[in-house]
């Protein structure tokens, strides 16, 4: 018997595991799928929220755990198991990402979110809604769609996307801190093959740098609905097999593309370090992202307003 705490993604909730709970529990394993706070019995919070919220709620579910438990994080889920994961890192057996967005030390989960660009289908025109006050936001259920159920029978992913919830902004604007405890945790990532929010590439690069084993299945961003049995099939495995130690690629904070240039209409050269802007810039009240406007506006003047189009990542200037 293995003991699984399974941490949904952006936008969903404990829900979108029940098709693989039941699986896994008629197998006898102990299964627990976490509600990140600003969602469910908690939705009235989803403004105030914050990252230790999120980290509390799951090392709360690690304690309740009969045995030492696997930590399984789906999306951007991934960012808060990681953190987890430092913080717990001896009260887990291993981390297992599922299309998961793995930052490295002191990046944020929107910083990560940005590193594929267009590629991702939650970075074109009108993919990200924020609320009005912009301490929310949501995905429209068209782009939600094609980002996220591009191979899950239409009547599912219609409920699922009925099921979709705002998402609290502020925690992902907070640098994760990761250091040897989560760098000891074995790991694995479970990548989609078919996933238009975080592309397949971009799943292999994140895999590498956090020295995670890549197992891929044939799935949309959503393998608990798109690929059920092969992400119950692949978990057990997982969990069966003896875990080894990971060899992170990249121990120290920022991605690559942190350090290039981000070639902008307009100039703009101030953005050669945007990613960084996210970790260091005071908390953000507005924010909107699309391929097409990168509107920023935080307690830093010089980046009240840049409403720029972000076309490619470029060499940064000398």
């Amino acid at each position: 018997m293995t003991a699984f705490v399974l941490v949904h993604g952006g936008f969903h909730g404990a829900w979108c595991w029940e098709s693989v709970i039941k699986p896994l529990r008629a197998e006898g394993h102990h299964v627990q799928a976490v509600d990140l706070p600003g969602r469910g019995a908690t939705a009235d919070r989803v403004a105030t929220v914050t990252f230790e919220d999120w980290v509390a709620a799951v090392s709360a579910a690690i304690d309740s755990a009969p045995e030492t438990p696997v930590l399984v994080g789906h999306s951007v889920g991934g960012v808060t198991v990681s953190q987890v994961a430092e913080c717990r890192g001896t009260d887990i057996v291993a981390l297992v990402y599922v299309a998961g967005v793995v930052p490295v030390d002191g990046a944020t989960g929107y910083a990560t979110l940005l590193e594929p660009g267009p590629s991702s289908a939650l970075l074109t025109e009108g993919a990200f809604v924020a609320s009005a006050d912009g301490t929310t936001g949501m995905v429209p259920p068209e782009h939600a769609l094609v980002a996220f159920y591009g191979r899950t029978e239409p009547a599912t992913a219609q409920t699922a996307i009925a099921r979709l919830c705002p998402e609290a902004m502020r925690p992902l604007q907070v640098p994760v801190s990761l250091g040897t405890s989560y760098a000891r945790v074995p790991k694995t990532y479970i990548g989609a093959t078919h996933d238009r929010a975080v592309p397949l590439a971009f799943q292999r690069q994140l895999a590498d740098r956090c020295g995670a084993t890549f197992l891929g299945i044939d799935s949309d961003h959503s393998p608990f609905y798109s690929a059920t049995d092969a992400l119950v099939e692949a978990l057990v495995d997982n969990a069966s097999r003896p875990f080894q130690c990971p060899v992170a690629k990249h121990s120290r904070a920022a991605p690559d593309v942190a350090h290039q240039a981000i070639e902008v209409v307009g100039g703009a050269r101030e953005l050669t370090a945007m990613l960084g802007i996210f970790v260091a810039s005071p908390p953000l009240s507005t924010v909107g992202l699309s391929a097409n406007t990168f509107l920023m506006s935080s307690g830093d003047p010089r980046y009240t307003s840049v409403p720029s189009v972000i076309t490619r990542t470029v060499n940064p200037s000398p």
